[in-house]
């Protein structure tokens, strides 16, 4: 039962009746009349509480009191009516332990309300400046930092090429996208009509892809007015050429197809545009086979994508639902496998289910038949 104080003003008497907690008549006192200090009485009564109060002096350490907030006083005013109500001594001292130990709790969860939190944090803001090489949370670094430009990162092995045809072919994708030897593709273009007078576009074409190297570089290497790179790319590259089993450039890491075999992830899709003579352009769809880094010097290294690539004709596009599919069997252009590998996009491929051939017997096993199109997916 809550204890309670009432105090009422007699109308007559203008005298102060003061209530016990059982309901007894208590002390009357006349206007004027000054009330007995007794404060000595009451500490012998609540002595046990006195030192609470000396103890939590003391984790203050002797400093002032900050100004009450409102409501300090409702929650002291309560605190003391509980202490009121603990009828012996047990129940008090549980009392003032869970009162120490709630206490002890605001600490922890507000550390900045007490000095040793206060303290604590000082400590670690001096620290924080002169730790070397700090890195302020925030968003991660990201993996491909400083690898744009490309890097290989997985099964690196140098051999020499034996494969004459593959090598000038892969020679042939670097001049022909360098904007430095361009001037001079279409004079050898004539030089091989002079040549073959008569034939056909087709074979020209051919014949001056097989032959192109070479002829530039007999045609500059006598030239001392050409630039430094110019120059290393007229010389030829290393017959010691690097594969890669996994390649990382323009923010995109790449596989070859048998690599993608082994792992749960799929990178060796890629998407190529390319403009023909006449300015048209197309995108061409396939998978990595291999990854070469040819050699023109010690700071000129080119990498490339040998791919597989699907016929023009196996690509389709739904124009309804904008979805592009893609026959992964239906392969061409041989003759052109090689492609610049930051010139390339990533895609994936998943198997279109509609596609999947409908079986003509139930009684016979149909679980090796794959669907026969592919749909495309692009990557970043």
């Amino acid at each position: 039962m809550k204890s309670f104080l009432l105090v009422a003003e007699a109308n007559k008497s203008k005298q102060a009746i003061m209530w016990t907690k059982h309901g007894e008549e208590g002390v009357m006192m006349e206007d004027g009349d000054e009330e007995e200090d007794n404060d000595d009485q009451y500490r012998s009564m609540f002595s046990e509480y006195d030192d609470t109060a000396m103890e939590d002096n003391e984790e203050e350490g002797g400093e002032e009191r900050a100004p009450d907030e409102p409501g300090d006083d409702d929650l002291r005013r309560a605190i003391s009516d509980a202490r009121r109500d603990c009828g012996t001594d047990k129940e008090r001292l549980q009392f003032n332990i869970k009162e120490v130990a709630s206490k002890k709790e605001r600490i922890a969860r507000r550390p900045e309300g007490s000095s040793k939190g206060y303290g604590t944090e000082e400590v670690i803001e001096f620290c924080v400046d002169f730790l070397p090489d700090l890195k302020p949370i925030g968003v991660p670094e990201s993996r491909y930092e400083g690898r744009l430009i490309g890097k290989g990162t997985l099964g690196r092995k140098a051999t020499v090429c034996r494969d004459k045809l593959s090598f000038n072919q892969a020679h042939y994708t670097v001049l022909y996208n360098s904007s430095l030897v361009a001037p001079y593709i279409e004079i050898h273009k004539n030089v091989v009509r002079e040549i073959n007078p008569g034939q056909p576009e087709s074979l020209i074409t051919r014949q001056h892809m097989n032959t192109f190297g070479s002829w530039l570089q007999t045609h500059l290497m006598s030239n001392t007015t050409v630039g430094e790179q110019l120059y290393l790319l007229a010389r030829l590259p290393s017959s010691n050429i690097c594969t890669f089993q996994g390649y990382e450039i323009n923010g995109n890491t790449f596989y070859p197809i048998d690599q993608d075999k082994k792992s749960t992830n799929q990178n060796s899709g890629v998407r190529f545009d390319a403009k023909d003579e006449n300015g048209h352009k197309d995108t061409y769809y396939g998978y990595i086979e291999e990854i070469w880094e040819l050699d023109y010097g010690p700071t000129f290294k080119v990498p490339l994508f040998r791919c597989k690539w699907v016929k023009l004709s196996g690509v389709q596009v739904d124009d309804k639902y904008g979805m592009t599919t893609v026959d992964p069997n239906n392969l061409a252009y041989m003759d052109e496998p090689f492609v610049l590998a930051n010139e390339v996009a990533q895609v994936f491929y998943v198997k279109d289910m509609s596609s999947k051939p409908r079986k003509r017997n139930q009684q016979k096993n149909t679980s090796t038949e794959e669907p026969k199109r592919h749909i495309v997916l692009s990557g970043k």
